[in-house]
């Protein structure tokens, strides 16, 4: 963990104009790390799950994210908010490539003022302005911006841009306004019907437990190793 908290802090601190795309391919690939790499370095991360195609899966993919960083259609994204006071997420802007959407998630006292998009299109400098007076509130999107509140703040711990115990604290405080599970709280559901009526007993059962595709219990836990 140390390892990976330093990767992530270098690239987010020395990436400079760099952009780092990660790529994951099979049934268990580490996507919380890779995507916060991904955040990071303001690119993209790509999961491609195993199959037995051949490599199709692999190949359209692959096919894709290439020919999207091929049309880079802006980057350098900035945001300002004017007349209002919004908490906007991600705070980290990646560039947008051909095809894509630039999508903000905002918090405010108030729907007023109005939203301006910066960036660099080629050499040339690109704005656009929308208008909050207009927005509407929304109990829906207002979970997907807890939830992508906490990815910023889970960006920021890696890449040591604030204390643990401040990540911790805030992250918990959004769990509990918004009622999510996260890794600060939990949801707890206390069913009082009975499932087994009285008096009858109780019986013990090993059930199995699962793995990702292609792994092998033995393997994994060293059982096709010869005895001493």
């Amino acid at each position: 963990l140390p390892e990976t908290k330093e990767t992530t802090s270098n690239i987010a601190a020395n990436g400079g104009r760099s952009r780092v795309f990660m790529v994951g391919i099979g049934s268990a690939p580490n996507n919380f790390l890779m995507r916060r790499m991904a955040e990071a370095g303001r690119g993209t991360y790509t999961n491609i799950g195993a199959s037995n195609d051949g490599g199709t899966e692999v190949m359209a993919k692959m096919t894709a994210l290439l020919d999207r960083l091929k049309a880079p259609a802006v980057r350098e994204l900035a945001v300002r908010v004017e007349g209002a006071s919004f908490d906007l997420t991600p705070q980290r802007l990646p560039d947008l490539y051909a095809g894509e959407p630039l999508v903000l998630l905002g918090k405010g006292d108030r729907l007023a003022g109005k939203l301006t998009v910066t960036g660099m299109i080629g050499d040339k400098p690109w704005r656009t302005t929308v208008g909050l007076s207009s927005a509407s509130d929304s109990p829906a999107v207002a979970r997907l911006w807890a939830g992508r509140r906490i990815s910023d703040i889970e960006a920021q711990r890696w890449s040591n841009q604030i204390e643990e115990a401040a990540a911790d604290e805030a992250i918990a405080q959004i769990g509990l306004t918004y009622g999510m599970v996260t890794t600060q709280t939990s949801l707890v559901a206390e069913d009082e019907t009975r499932s087994r009526p009285a008096g009858t007993k109780l019986t013990r059962e090993e059930l199995p437990l699962l793995l990702p595709k292609g792994w092998d219990f033995d393997k994994l836990l060293g059982n096709d190793l010869p005895q001493a």
